[in-house]
């Protein structure tokens, strides 16, 4: 899926509840921008190499799989409370080696914003794409990672994901913060005629409503949707 470069990439939508939702998310020049200047740090400082690989595929699993950050990196929420009232944490590794599974094509993704059970999230499977299997094998050959592993691929905090972006932003000029890949992710597959309902569930939103939302953005020309109606194959 590629970005065009000819429509406004911050909208502001208004929803039927007279909320103001905001999208905002990368044009095509600013995602090149944002991946030159991670493999400029790669190369240039040999002695943080592995962990700015890590930041420009846990980039790259954000804008090719619109996932959460908290469902890409370990997260922990001192939240939940079992059925007999007793205090429990929820906790996620986040996304692991295991659960990207080559042969199929597929990625295993836990998935927040649902009801948990006994305390652990549960999940979503997705298709990844090519480009995204070339950039898992090319980083699992570059890190040697076991594609077997249930250890955490990205162990690293949001925190420190946040202060990379934020420094990244600063140099770069322009928004960069982990939630405008999955805006991204969403637009581009809008773009590309997914259907709403399948990226309902690659987004795992509660409600259509909110995965809606993308499909609101100015300038797109739906004429090509008519064209391909087909009341013969009714």
């Amino acid at each position: 899926m590629t970005l065009p470069v000819n429509f406004n990439k911050n909208l502001s939508i208004q929803s039927s509840r007279k909320n103001n939702i905001s999208i905002s998310y990368f044009r095509g020049e600013e995602l090149e921008q944002i991946f030159d200047y991670t493999k400029n740090k790669i190369l240039n400082n040999r002695n943080h190499e592995a962990l700015y690989r890590r930041y420009y595929f846990l980039m790259k699993a954000l804008l090719h799989t619109g996932a959460r950050i908290e469902e890409i990196v370990p997260y922990h929420r001192d939240e939940y409370v079992d059925k007999k009232g007793i205090h429990k944490e929820i906790t996620s590794p986040g996304l692991r080696p295991i659960d990207i599974n080559l042969d199929i094509g597929t990625v295993t993704l836990p998935t927040l914003k649902k009801k948990t059970m006994n305390g652990k999230l549960p999940q979503r499977v997705l298709p990844i794409s090519q480009d995204f299997k070339n950039e898992y094998m090319s980083y699992a050959m570059a890190m040697h990672i076991d594609i077997k592993s249930k250890n955490p691929l990205f162990p690293i905090t949001r925190k420190a994901v946040n202060k990379f972006m934020g420094k990244m932003q600063s140099e770069l000029g322009f928004g960069i913060h982990p939630h405008k890949f999955r805006h991204t992710f969403a637009v581009t597959a809008v773009l590309s005629g997914v259907p709403l309902n399948v990226l309902q569930e690659w987004m795992a939103h509660s409600s259509i409503f909110i995965t809606s939302v993308y499909t609101q953005i100015t300038g797109i020309d739906t004429t090509r949707y008519m064209g391909q109606m087909d009341y013969q194959n009714l």
